[in-house]
């Protein structure tokens, strides 16, 4: 019969200092990996224990940060959305029947989400700020350009 995993035997400090090193694992690897308990114990554990949840509290900060990037990519793209609704309709006999409907919406990306993303990680191609002009020809206002520079570069090499 196996032993049960007890909390007090991952409070030690050889313990601690492995849970803090698993950088590249998720709360979920750690916790069935590692320990060999559910997440949701996990969980419990780092409310119960102050060491428990300070040696994973970076790690659950990056589980969210990892979430929140995954649907900030997500709202990049168009997404299509499939809506079902059923009706109760009367045939000519008066027989009382269910007709489905189907209908699929195209939701379109998230203009702001695209700036945000390609802002943040293409800083050196993409930029949120205004352009200066040269000629005084008006404000570009808030528009999202291509830096000049990669223009620049990226016309020399096709030519």
């Amino acid at each position: 019969m196996a032993k049960r995993v007890q909390m007090r035997d991952w409070e030690t400090p050889e313990a601690l200092a492995i849970l803090k090193n698993a950088s590249a694992l998720t709360v979920e690897q750690i916790a069935t990996q590692i320990i060999g308990i559910r997440k949701e114990t996990l969980y419990r554990w780092c409310v119960k224990s102050e060491a428990i949840g300070n040696a994973l509290s970076w790690q659950i900060d990056e589980d969210t940060r990892r979430g929140v990037e995954a649907e900030l990519r997500k709202n990049c793209f168009d997404r299509k959305m499939t809506v079902k609704k059923t009706k109760q309709v009367l045939d000519r006999s008066g027989n009382l029947f269910d007709l489905q409907e189907t209908k699929e919406y195209v939701i379109p990306g998230d203009f702001r989400a695209q700036t945000y993303f390609l802002n943040n990680r293409a800083p050196g191609r993409w930029s949120a700020k205004p352009m200066a002009q040269e000629d005084g020809g008006g404000d570009t206002g808030s528009a999202f350009l291509p830096v000049p520079e990669v223009m620049a570069e990226t016309e020399e090499d096709d030519g």
